[in-house]
């Protein structure tokens, strides 16, 4: 009877810690990123808790993304800039820019929408990744978006 007990004891807390491990992958993770990024951002979460928007403190603009998917995946995008204004010629030069800088990203990859934004994208799963390594990695795909916007945009 002894064993039973323990056995279902043992199986409450399995389900109850996987419970909780499921649910800091939405509106807390996200939070708790924030938080660590509030010194060289401002962050606000969306209305509905699934993303988080990160701006400039100097210019207020809008920089980064982070939003809560399914399976515990988090998606990054960080803004390099709009080039809606270039000419065809300009956009192949800038797509063959794309292709060469792409092999040589630490994270992320970057992407040429057709409404002109470009931006800097990764996936992380909050099983290989804690809070703090996220926020890092979000910082870190900021200071590229940042780096290649020169680069990039002229």
């Amino acid at each position: 009877m002894n064993r039973s007990i323990v056995a279902a004891a043992a199986a409450i807390l399995f389900l109850g810690f996987t419970a909780t491990n499921a649910q800091t992958t939405g509106g807390h993770s996200l939070e708790a990123v924030g938080n660590q990024l509030k010194d060289r951002f401002v962050c606000s979460l969306a209305e509905n808790g699934t993303a988080l928007n990160v701006a400039s403190r100097q210019t207020g603009e809008q920089v980064a993304t982070l939003s809560a998917g399914e399976k515990g995946i988090m998606q990054m995008t960080a803004v390099v800039g709009r080039g809606e204004e270039i000419s065809s010629g300009t956009r192949r030069t800038l797509l063959s820019t794309l292709s060469f800088i792409n092999t040589s990203l630490p994270i992320g990859t970057l992407s040429f929408a057709s409404n002109g934004s470009l931006t800097i994208s990764h996936h992380v799963g909050t099983g290989h990744a804690n809070v703090d390594e996220i926020a890092r990695i979000l910082s870190t795909m900021i200071d590229q978006a940042q780096a290649h916007r020169v680069e990039i945009l002229g």
